[in-house]
């Protein structure tokens, strides 16, 4: 069958299946940058990308997902200020850290709070630590070491004092790193090289 002269060419579902989700990560990406995260409701992106919430659901599994996604697409910098962290460690519940569009440390803040830990002692050399114990960020003085780690073992090593740490103080630790300042010989769980 011929297409009227002046139509536009029917797309294949390929092409229509790209289409929806480009006109998805767009409405995400205005919507994301007027209301935050927090703000923006999956139902409205779609509606105002002129689709239904299921045609969402089809292309992102996950509000995280589609919100990664539009960092990536759309080469987005997400910045939190470090006067805000502690502000947000009493509403938050969960927390992404992106850098360069990759994700450097998620999960819920109450376990990753609880997975990481300062340590302060006498100066040691960090790839002396147990397997288990990832360092996120070192210092260190002709005396003394003081690091951040990760693991969800109990610190056994009686040289080390082990205090909580904030969420401002694993935020800014993984944008270090990410930054290059990352620990020789060791890299935290989960993230992305």
């Amino acid at each position: 069958m011929n297409e009227p002269e002046g139509a536009r060419p029917r797309l294949t579902r390929a092409e229509a299946k790209a289409r929806t989700r480009q006109r998805l990560l767009d409405s995400a990406a205005r919507i994301f940058a007027q209301k935050g995260f927090g703000g923006a409701a999956l139902e409205e992106i779609a509606e105002s990308a002129g689709y239904s919430t299921g045609a969402m659901y089809a292309n992102f599994g996950s509000k995280e997902q589609l919100f990664m996604e539009v960092v990536a697409a759309h080469g987005v910098s997400v910045v939190l200020s470090s006067h805000l962290v502690s502000d947000l460690e009493r509403v938050c519940d969960y927390l992404i850290v992106l850098m360069d569009s990759h994700v450097r440390v998620a999960g819920e803040v109450s376990d990753l709070l609880a997975s990481h830990h300062r340590l302060s002692g006498p100066h040691r050399d960090s790839r002396t630590l147990p397997a288990n114990q990832e360092v996120i960020e070192e210092s260190h003085t002709d005396k003394q070491s003081t690091l951040l780690v990760r693991t969800d073992e109990p610190i056994l090593d009686p040289v080390w004092s082990v205090t909580p740490i904030t969420l401002e103080d694993l935020v800014l630790a993984y944008m270090s790193q990410a930054r290059g300042d990352q620990p020789v010989g060791r890299t935290a769980l989960g993230l992305v090289p």
